[in-house]
């Protein structure tokens, strides 16, 4: 069961392709949209260079990403560890995540339906 769990989580991965990286730090909570591909279970994020979020990434590399599907009443939450790669170019920087928990919401198999998946 957790083996089909991951997979249909590697799918909605990878049928999707932007996101929004929530991130915290001493001046309080960011967000921002990103576009990204994913290696498996693995998030490669392409963020604004001005982005704040980096900033606090340095100082809280835990962030959560949150995936939307075409179905709104469908989302993906996922609580990772990012790492900042080096410049994609004069705009974009990399961050990596590795996940520590994903959570796939599908409402509609009823309202908080949710599976789990810890890593």
């Amino acid at each position: 069961m957790l083996d089909e769990l991951r997979n249909r989580v590697i799918s909605y991965l990878s049928q999707n392709r932007v996101c929004v990286i929530a991130t915290s730090g001493s001046p309080g909570a960011w967000a921002v949209s990103a576009q990204y591909d994913n290696a498996g279970l693995e998030l490669n994020c392409r963020l604004p260079r001005w982005s704040d979020t980096l900033f606090y990434i340095e100082q809280e590399p835990r962030v959560i990403a949150i995936i939307q599907d075409a179905n709104p009443r469908r989302w993906l939450q996922y609580l990772g560890t990012a790492r900042i790669s080096d410049p994609t170019d004069d705009r974009y920087t990399t961050i990596h995540i590795m996940p520590e928990r994903i959570d796939l919401i599908d409402e509609d198999r009823g309202w908080g339906a949710r599976e789990t998946l810890d890593i």
